[in-house]
């Protein structure tokens, strides 16, 4: 996660079942996943890597209830 300077989250990132993190791209359906901070979702969409950190653009995701 990352935060402004009046503390809010502005990035979040994903990690998986086996400790791998992905940092969600910072368009419109990453700005939704704000919303779900610490819920379990289910993401698919493009990954890439830029200098050894794995970005995800979420092109769909789903909320999986507990």
């Amino acid at each position: 996660m990352d935060w402004d300077e009046k503390g809010s989250v502005v990035a979040v990132s994903i990690s998986t079942h086996n400790e791998d993190v992905y940092l969600i791209a910072h368009d419109y359906k990453g700005k939704e996943l704000l919303h779900f901070i610490q819920e379990d979702v289910e993401v698919s969409g493009v990954v890439r890597e830029i200098e050894d950190k794995k970005i995800i653009t979420v092109q769909k995701y789903i909320l999986k209830e507990m």
